[in-house]
């Protein structure tokens, strides 16, 4: 077992690519998939723990730009944690939209250090106001009598608060919300990830919003030339397991460039970049089954026989 692992904690994943290459039980994939997310959830992990208090147990302060990158951090850490329980479940697809919040969460992240800009962080914490604007602007418009006025009153001074924790004035706050950068796909893009884009939001992975194809693949089943309910639950394809944990893996390291931490700084890295490099290589592994017809029972209910 290489020391890293050892230094902090994580056990190892055996990775057989000889026999990952001839067999023909997905099960084995599923296996790996849930051994990646719980690495990666256990590395977020450690690095929250090690950015939010010193080994002496004081607790660590962050400046505004950090404490952008280490609430990203810990909403990608939940979201793991979170959608690998879904996995364990018997009945729960709810690692399903959850794979989407937390792919656009990392990549989030991920930009916002490659940007390395006070401007685009600046513009990140504006861009939640502009909701409230709208709704301050629509209130002021409204009779009202004493109740609404005195709640109208409570909740200025809520926004009021929040922006100078921000470190705001309604002059940085746009006129429109989302409009603090680039959307999700040119995140992606811009950090030469196109491809894990389209794993996680492509056709119906886009499980959040209901489409047809996300029905057929989830909902609906075909038998003797009819569409019929399909209320079982499926699991998280192996290769969105590895993709996601991959993503985690590499927040984890751009998030551990940029916070205060009491962590030991190679061991983590070395651990971060081989979780990396397994992802890489169980996605090939993972394609070839697929390619073997690996996956066919699983597609056969999609269609009937002829």
């Amino acid at each position: 077992m290489p020391t890293s692992l050892t230094t902090l904690g994580i056990p190892a994943i055996r990775i057989d690519t000889g026999h990952l290459s001839e067999t023909d039980d997905r099960g084995e994939f599923d296996e790996l998939g849930w051994q990646m997310l719980a690495r990666a959830g256990r590395l977020c992990q450690l690095l929250v723990e090690k950015a939010s208090r010193r080994s002496d147990g004081t607790p660590i302060g962050l400046t505004l730009d950090e404490a952008v990158i280490g609430g990203l951090l810990v909403r990608v850490g939940k979201l793991t944690r979170a959608i690998f329980d879904s996995t364990q479940a018997d009945g729960s697809e709810a690692h399903s939209p959850l794979s989407r919040c937390l792919g656009e969460t990392a990549i989030t992240l991920r930009w916002l250090v490659w940007k390395s800009d006070p401007i685009s962080y600046r513009r990140f914490r504006a861009d939640s106001f502009a909701r409230w604007r709208a709704w301050l602007q629509r209130a002021a418009a409204t009779s009202e009598d004493g109740t609404a006025r005195q709640l109208r009153q409570g909740i200025e001074n809520h926004i009021a608060a929040e922006l100078k924790a921000a470190g705001l004035s309604w002059d940085d706050v746009p006129s429109r919300p989302n409009s603090w950068g680039p959307d999700v796909r040119r995140r992606f893009e811009d950090l030469d990830q196109y491809w894990l884009y389209e794993a996680l939001f492509v056709s119906h992975s886009t499980y959040v919003h209901p489409t047809w194809n996300e029905l057929r693949a989830f909902h609906l089943a075909s038998a003797e030339g009819e569409l019929r309910l399909d209320s079982t639950y499926a699991g998280i394809a192996p290769i969105a397991a590895f993709v996601l944990s991959r993503l985690v893996a590499e927040a984890c390291l751009d998030a551990m460039s940029v916070l205060p931490h009491d962590l030991d700084t190679a061991a983590f890295s070395d651990v971060a970049k081989h979780t990396v490099r397994a992802s890489q290589h169980l996605c090939a592994l993972f394609s070839e089954f697929a390619a073997r017809g690996g996956l066919d029972d699983d597609l056969r209910k999609h269609y009937s026989p002829t």
